[in-house]
């Protein structure tokens, strides 16, 4: 009877060395776990007529007239034309803004700041 226990011990401890030596030689050698994503640390920005803010996305339109829509976070600051911060809610739609992005780690855009953008002196010009 001993020696029928003994057996099973061994069996299971056997077992689960195998299986700890199968799970280090997949992690090691075989496909990586993280996804390949782009150049990390990298900023984008994006300037654009505002057409949508949410707490969760800020949607613009080029001058290409190309839509671009960037998530928004926590994280996400707002500022007005002379760099000061402000809440989202105090930004008009159709006003022109600059979107500071970077790679989220699900490979999406998710903007870091919205600035008001100055719309140009056209005395410059003359």
């Amino acid at each position: 009877m001993r020696a029928g226990v003994a057996a099973i011990v061994v069996l299971l401890a056997a077992g689960s060395v195998a299986e700890a030596q199968r799970g280090r030689r997949g992690a090691a050698g075989g496909t990586p776990t993280a996804r390949a994503s782009g150049i990390q640390g990298v900023t984008v920005t994006f300037q654009g007529a505002l057409k949508k803010l949410t707490k969760k996305e800020v949607l613009i339109e080029s001058d290409e007239n190309q839509l671009m829509t960037v998530r928004c976070s926590g994280k996400t600051k707002y500022f007005d034309k002379d760099n000061k911060e402000i809440k989202s809610s105090d930004i008009d739609l159709d006003t022109v803004v600059s979107v500071e992005a970077k790679e989220d780690v699900d490979s999406k855009l998710t903007a870091i700041d919205v600035k008001i953008v100055a719309p140009h002196d056209k005395s410059l010009g003359k």
